[in-house]
């Protein structure tokens, strides 16, 4: 086994404890397979998502943002 798969397998468990039951813990290993330029292009997607999010619904800000926008999925 890799340490890349190692690493995302170990990891797995800490990120689960963090949230309890909170909201459910999804892994996708494929981030890793596109080095540096696969982060850059999530976090680029991430960001740009949240901008529309934002825009939609009135906020100009992270601090803005507040439980009247965030609703709990079905």
């Amino acid at each position: 086994m890799s340490w890349r798969r190692a690493a995302t397998r170990g990891t797995r468990p800490v990120v689960a404890r963090q949230v309890a039951v909170r909201i459910p813990v999804l892994c996708d290993g494929g981030i890793r397979r596109g080095g540096g330029r696969g982060y850059a292009d999530m976090l680029t997607i991430l960001r740009a998502e949240l901008e529309v999010a934002m825009a939609l619904t009135g906020r100009r800000d992270l601090a803005g943002i507040d439980e009247g926008v965030i609703r709990p999925s079905p």
